[in-house]
This record gives C-alpha cells, sequence and structure tokens, in this order.
C-alpha cells in the first residue's frame, strides 16, 4: 500500500502533466492560427484597396448615378433619431437650437460591387471629401460642423453598401423659430410654443434631386430623453412630428420637397 506522501506527489506530478498538455494544446493550434488570421487580413486589406481605386475613378462634384433616370430619381432621405441629439439651447430672440447629426441616406447606382469580386467586402467607409454627398444651402435654419461643436460626435465617413445604398452622418446645427401658438405674438416665454425648422436645405441644382424627412418613431424612453433636454432649457416637450408639402422647384425638373421640424412645447 501506497504511503500517503507517494499518493500526494503522484497527484501532484499528474496535475502538473495535465497543466501542461492542457497548455501546450492552444500554444500549438495558435502557431496555426496566427499565420492564417494575418493570411486573411493582408487578403482583406488588399480588397479594401483594390475598391477603393475603384472609387477614386468617380469625380467627388459629381451624383454617383448611372444614368439621367437614375439622377431624376435620386432622393435624399433624412432621418433625425432621439438618441443623436445630445444638445439643445433657448436664445433670447425665440430660437431653439438643436445640436444633432442628420443622417442622410441616398442610393448611388453607379457605386455597386460584387462582393464576390472583392474578397466578400459588402460595406465600405470613405472620407466625406473624397466622395459626392448631397450640399446644405439654406444657411439659416440649418449650420453644418458649427465651430463650437465637438468633432469626435460627427460621422464624417460616408458608408457605402455593397448594392448602393449610402449613408452620411454629418454633426449639425438645428435652429428651430419659436412662436406664441395662443395669439400669435412674438413675446417669450410663453406659454405655449410652436418651434419650426426647415430642414430640406439639399441642394438641388442637379436635376431631379429633393429631399424627403422620415416621420419620427419615438419609444417611451425616447421622447422622455427628448423631454428632458427640452426641460433643461425651461420648457417641456409636448409632440415633435414632420410636416411635408410639395413645392414647384427653383431651376430643376424634377420636384422639391418642403420639409419642416416642429415641435411644441409648454412652459414648465
Amino acid at each position: 500500500m501506497a504511503s500517503p506522501a507517494a499518493s500526494s506527489y503522484r497527484r501532484t506530478s499528474l496535475r502538473s502533466l495535465s497543466t501542461v498538455i492542457v497548455l501546450m494544446v492552444p500554444l500549438l493550434t495558435m502557431t496555426k492560427i496566427i499565420p492564417l488570421a494575418r493570411a486573411a487580413n493582408d487578403a482583406k486589406y488588399s480588397s479594401e484597396v483594390k475598391l477603393l481605386d475603384y472609387f477614386r475613378d468617380f469625380d467627388v462634384h459629381v451624383p454617383p448615378v448611372d444614368s439621367a433616370s437614375d439622377l431624376k430619381n435620386l432622393l435624399i432621405n433624412i432621418t433625425i433619431k432621439p438618441n443623436e441629439i445630445f444638445g439643445l439651447t433657448v436664445d433670447e430672440h425665440q430660437d431653439l437650437w438643436i445640436d444633432l447629426l442628420l443622417c442622410l441616406y441616398w442610393n448611388s447606382s453607379a457605386f455597386t460591387w460584387l462582393p464576390s469580386d472583392f474578397g466578400n467586402i459588402t460595406y465600405i467607409s470613405w472620407k466625406k471629401n473624397h466622395i459626392w454627398t448631397p450640399q446644405f444651402t439654406s444657411g439659416t435654419h440649418l449650420f453644418l460642423g458649427a465651430d463650437d461643436m465637438k468633432p469626435s460626435r460627427g460621422k464624417m465617413l460616408v458608408m457605402i453598401r455593397w448594392d448602393g445604398l449610402t449613408e452620411w452622418c454629418p454633426q449639425v446645427r438645428l435652429v428651430l423659430s419659436c412662436k406664441e401658438q395662443a395669439n400669435g405674438f412674438d413675446s417669450f416665454p410663453a406659454d405655449q410654443l410652436k418651434c419650426v425648422s426647415d430642414i430640406s436645405s439639399i441642394d438641388t441644382i442637379h436635376s431631379g434631386q429633393y429631399a424627403n424627412i422620415h416621420n419620427f418613431t419615438y419609444s417611451k424612453h425616447d421622447f422622455r430623453r427628448m423631454g428632458d433636454l427640452f426641460g433643461n432649457s425651461g420648457y417641456r416637450l409636448q409632440y415633435m412630428r414632420t410636416e411635408t408639402t410639395n413645392h414647384p422647384p427653383d431651376h430643376t425638373d424634377g420636384v422639391a420637397l418642403h420639409s419642416q421640424l416642429v415641435a411644441g412645447c409648454s412652459s414648465s
């Protein structure tokens, strides 16, 4: 019969052996995985470079469409999400100033590729100044990248999907002009205000291009967060909605869509 000391020694030796085996298996495996991972990364990088070279042939001043019919159907979709609104202030002129990310989406019919030809890449990011993006022209209601904003909040890269769907979310400052609802006087503060901003300030110089703002869909959490922003300015948010009307286009063959962001608020 083995002594307790010998049994203890054997158990310790077995534990040591099992530890060596368990530790060595991952090390041996990693020596095979690391070269494969490096090769995969190299292949992905090579495919991205190839794809970016493909995009460099396009003029940044020309909408990325294949034909005149595609140009007439070029629609800029605008989306404002509550979780992308990060600042709100009120000035002495009855205006609400909102800092937010204004997400724009459009279909670039010329910016399409087969993922199988480019290492199965389905998305690519591109610097804003290297690719065509819609131009803001208003200068009265919407300001692109105000000087005192933190640049890190803006998504200045343009995201392109393999089927042409393009997303750009610039950081903007949107001005909502507020008027007293009860009697139309311009007194401020008032019990109830209707705050309106025209956000269809998208350049329509290219034939047919126009803007469309999506309707808001709020969860209770979203609306509560928006209400907190208004509350810090001394007002309570009652509702937010969008209003769109068609207007004859100026110097274009398409349809100009007039979009407004409307907020109703009351003194808190």
